[in-house]
């Protein structure tokens, strides 16, 4: 998306995003960045995402011996947002586009927000990535 243009909200069904799923680099920028103004667009006074990948192993030792080893990746993200005096926390698996949006549109709708209909026009976000 340029600088100069918008985004309507009818084109979002049309939109491919494919973020690196191994990294949060900067190929999240581009749909975060959508998802961020959509939340603006909506009414919210400020969208924060959190993008989260863990790797955890427990271990488990008896009598000195390892007696069970469990691994855990697990991969989410969580959306808050903050209207008013009022702010909701929404956290989801799915990191797809679809999946983040779906996070968004709930968190917005039980602070009684809803996004723009399919006229509605959808601010540019700039983001940077922190060092």
């Amino acid at each position: 998306m340029s600088s100069s243009s918008l985004l309507i909200s009818k084109e979002l069904p049309s939109l491919e995003y494919a973020p690196n799923r191994d990294r949060f680099d900067e190929s999240w920028r581009s749909p975060l960045s959508t998802l961020l103004g959509l939340g603006r667009a909506a009414g919210a006074d400020f969208v924060e995402f959190f993008l989260e990948r863990v790797n955890y192993i427990s271990c488990l030792a008896e009598d000195d011996a390892i007696t069970s080893i469990s691994p855990r990746l697990s991969t989410g993200a969580g959306v808050r947002v903050f209207h008013g005096t009022g702010d909701c926390y929404v956290s989801t698996n799915d990191l797809s586009f679809t999946g983040l949006k779906a996070a968004l549109e709930k968190a917005l709708s039980i602070l009684g927000l809803t996004i723009p209909g399919p006229s509605g026009f959808i601010p540019e976000i700039n983001l940077e990535l922190l060092r």
